[in-house]
């Protein structure tokens, strides 16, 4: 899992560079949801991939990851674990940074869970809110 996500924080700083208004958020969520493709998409081999898409369209920067989506769970928030817990916080920093602009879709092999967020943090309205919350 480590590789996958140094990757994915790699990726985003080559497809952004480190001094992109929205580099900081769109590499932590790179991180959680690549974090979460990979610990909870239920990749049965090795060979089973996980695929990061990035856009920037208008003011929105899109994440998406795409992972083997074998399992019967469906991502969701969870609540906020005990401050000793290791884990279980990521989609809740997702919807967080990203004023709740996520979503997931089956793709039938494989899930897709997606976010938007404003490409330009600074410039944008401090009531953000959020294009589609759809899939």
């Amino acid at each position: 899992m480590d590789k996958s996500v140094s990757h994915a924080r790699a990726e985003v700083r080559e497809w952004l560079g480190a001094d992109h208004p929205a580099y900081e958020t769109a590499r932590l969520v790179a991180s959680e949801l690549v974090t979460n493709a990979v610990r909870h998409g239920g990749q049965s081999v090795c060979d089973d991939r996980v695929i990061m898409k990035m856009a920037v369209c208008d003011d929105l920067l899109r994440l998406e990851v795409i992972d083997a989506g074998m399992t019967d769970s469906y991502p969701a928030i969870g609540g906020v674990s005990a401050a000793s817990a290791e884990g279980g916080r990521g989609l809740f920093i997702v919807s967080h940074l990203t004023g709740g602009a996520w979503g997931f879709r089956d793709l039938g092999v494989g899930r897709l869970v997606w976010c938007e967020f404003p490409a330009d943090p600074e410039a944008s309205s401090a009531a953000f809110v959020p294009l589609a919350r759809t899939g």
